[in-house]
């Protein structure tokens, strides 16, 4: 996660500041100065120094991606002082900021005008001090900041001025009166996660009023606000076009959209009465209809008035107390080839597009409306699930959110899913997995994707692929909230998995196969997250599993994908084959030329090498290896049928092993910011699925 870095935490706007920063998902060190300061929960950090030495700004700012400095203002102490400490601080912590590379810094402070006259004094820059000067003070400081700093060390800068209101020089509305204020608490995120903005200067003030944004309450004090607050206001918590966060630095790099949330930040929020189930939909459906966003290509079909009614029924049963489930009103997508009763059901296809409505919802559907998600539509997918890239000519490809301006693959079949999860068009999404199909996509999307243990989630109403090897899973933000809908799809109760413990945890990396043809962005990203986690604890053995070679041997002939597909397929084909997608029709009818003979060897293969393989791992804690070995390849480099098989076979080498060999397996992202996004797929045991879940909790927070 992001790691927020909070100085004078100890004064008012500290206050403010401490418990939105941990509501809001960041991790955080908070920096007292004279004051003493208590934590207020476990996942904060606390430290105290003086901002003025070198040794104690490297201490706070060690691994930290965005500092909160807050400059001192106290009117008991004289301003000649004042202004020199706060500009000796404030060398300090931006020569600090460029050594630790801390990618943005935000000015922020809570007190009164005249406290702030140093900068401005100093640099010889206007400021207006008059009662009306609270908007040309903070344009002052951003501006100097920019001068002084951002500019000169290539660090994002925003000066968030937060004013309060003063009748007389020594008497403060203080931002501790706001707290709970739902819009500063935006701010707050906006602030930290939206690149792009420049710097900020916003003021707000109070009048013994809960208002942060109060005109009124200026206006009885004599303010006269250069720019309606109020307007101002709503111009920064609308500014969600730029599609990039930094939540999750290590995690989820600088494409990722800015307002993924995950499943329990969002059951919080409901529950809080912070947030509300329609105005969830209503940001999804936003990010859906952008112009120039993967809407059109990411779903094949959008439920949008049936999401509004169902989230305004899920906020009406929320206010009585009657919610289903505390997820209920979570936006979700589904892809195409799950059935939903009323609608055929095309799997991607034009062939099925017009084919009679399902009866019934599909299994896994029922339980997730049960539970009160709200599904925002149909997404894009391969046609009929059998390809591993993501590629349709039918809908169009939706564009992996890395590198967009030349068209990289989402992976497959689940595309649509992954890039409706990765651009915030649904908080999370339903996939199914026969050899990666949750996996792939999740690794080239930088967000999580989990295959289950086929047999615990059942697939009636799914349109299959290879039954033998199919299943249901999750694409989300975050391994937990893989676990909670896992949960919900196996008719489990949902929990919140607890981290493992690394230390002395056996990881199984397999030194056969699965290494083989890894390109330099993937091996550079994969060999150091072992080096890591094995820093954490974990003892990373590297060992040969000469089952993996036999699967290539067993699946020569076409495997289960080919000859199941080819018995669900063959009388389609007939009848209507020309309408296929070429490239998909010929890998499914390599199941003709199997025999009878060719599955039983199959059938027999797959149990004997499951055998061996089980005794081989019993006493690992979990395999780990790459996900995918290459990172997204271009669309337009696959329009070559050579190249398309090619890519195809090599991305799906590793994920197809948990399918084969009936395992539950979990792609987490293990890239850097700013680098191509690369999955860590981690395969546990056969029905091990809890199991699995706290090791991926513990390797996903070790990551970061």
């Amino acid at each position: 996660m992001t790691k927020v870095a909070l100085s004078g935490a100890s004064g008012n706007i500290g206050q403010v500041l401490r418990p939105a920063l941990l509501k809001l998902g960041f991790g955080l060190r908070s920096a007292g100065g004279r004051r003493a300061l208590t934590q207020i929960a476990p996942e904060e950090e606390v430290c105290h120094g003086d901002l003025r030495e070198a040794a104690f700004v490297d201490t706070l700012l060690t691994g930290v991606d965005v500092l909160v400095h807050m400059a001192g203002t106290s009117v008991e102490r004289p301003l000649p002082e004042i202004i020199e400490n706060n500009l000796v601080a404030l060398n300090a912590v931006y020569e600090g900021a460029r050594r630790h590379h801390v990618r943005r810094i935000i000015f922020a402070s809570s007190n009164h005008a005249v406290g702030m006259h140093s900068v401005e004094t100093k640099l010889g820059l206007d400021c207006d001090l008059r009662p009306d000067g609270f908007y040309g003070l903070s344009k002052v400081w951003g501006e100097a900041m920019s001068r002084m700093y951002w500019d000169k060390h290539g660090i994002e800068g925003i000066c968030l001025r937060i004013g309060t209101a003063i009748e007389k020089p020594t008497e403060f509305r203080h931002l501790s009166t706001w707290l709970g204020n739902e819009d500063l608490v935006q701010l707050i995120d906006r602030c930290i996660i939206v690149p792009d903005i420049g710097y900020l200067a916003v003021w707000g003030v109070s009048a013994n009023t809960r208002s942060y944004w109060d005109n009124a309450g200026a206006a009885r004090l004599g303010y006269q606000p250069k720019q309606n607050a109020e307007d101002y206001a709503a111009q920064i918590l609308a500014a969600s076009s730029p599609s990039t966060i930094h939540r999750r630095t290590n995690g989820l790099s600088e494409w990722v959209p800015e307002n993924m949330q995950t499943i329990e930040q969002c059951a919080e929020g409901l529950a809080a009465g912070t947030m509300t189930s329609r105005a969830l939909v209503e940001a999804c459906l936003a990010r859906i209809e952008e112009p120039d966003g993967e809407g059109s290509r990411a779903f094949i079909k959008v439920h949008a008035e049936a999401a509004r009614a169902m989230a305004d029924a899920m906020d009406a049963l929320r206010r009585v107390g009657r919610a289903p489930s505390r997820y209920a009103g979570i936006p979700v997508s589904l892809k195409d080839l799950f059935d939903i009763a009323g609608e055929p059901t095309p799997a991607g296809s034009r062939v099925l597009a017009d084919a009679p409505p399902a009866t019934a919802h599909a299994t896994v559907v029922q339980r997730m409306l049960a539970a009160g998600f709200v599904p925002m539509g149909r997404t894009n997918m391969t046609e009929f699930a059998f390809s591993g890239l993501g590629i349709n000519p039918h809908y169009g490809t939706p564009r992996s959110p890395w590198d967009r301006a030349s068209g990289r693959i989402p992976g497959g079949s689940s595309s649509g899913t992954a890039v409706s999860v990765s651009d915030s068009m649904a908080i999370a999404g339903l996939g199914t997995d026969t050899g990666g199909s949750c996996r792939i996509p999740a690794a080239f999307c930088g967000i999580v994707g989990y295959k289950p243990t086929a047999r615990r989630v059942p697939i009636t109403g799914v349109l299959p692929l290879a039954p033998s090897l199919d299943s249901v899973g999750p694409l989300a933000p975050s391994v937990s909230c893989c676990a909670v809908i896992d949960a919900v799809l196996a008719g489990e109760v949902p929990v919140v998995p607890v981290a493992a413990s690394l230390d002395g945890m056996r990881l199984a990396v397999p030194t056969n196969v699965v290494l083989d043809g890894m390109d330099a962005d993937v091996g550079a990203a994969f060999e150091r997250a072992l080096a890591v986690l094995s820093r954490a604890g974990a003892h990373i053995v590297r060992m040969r599993f000469p089952e993996f070679d036999d699967v290539t041997a067993a699946n020569v002939k076409g495997g289960f994908a080919a000859s199941e597909a080819y018995a669900w397929h063959h009388a389609l084909l007939a009848k209507n084959g020309s309408a296929y997608d070429p490239r998909i029709r010929v890998r499914i009818e390599r199941g003709e030329r199997m025999t009878a003979v060719d599955y039983l060897d199959v059938v027999a293969a797959r149990r004997r090498l499951i055998t061996a393989f089980d005794a081989r791992t019993r006493d690992m804690d979990a395999l780990v290896l790459p996900t995918v070995p290459i990172v997204a390849p271009r669309i337009a480099d696959l329009e070559d049928e050579r190249e398309y098989n090619r890519i195809n076979m090599h991305i799906l080498r590793n994920t197809a092993l948990g399918n084969f060999f009936d395992r539950c397996s979990i792609s987490v992202p293990c890239h850097r910011d700013g680098e191509p996004p690369v999955g860590l797929m981690l395969m546990g045991e056969t029905m091990g699925d809890a199991r699995l879940f706290g090791v991926a909790a513990a390797v996903e927070a070790t990551l970061g």
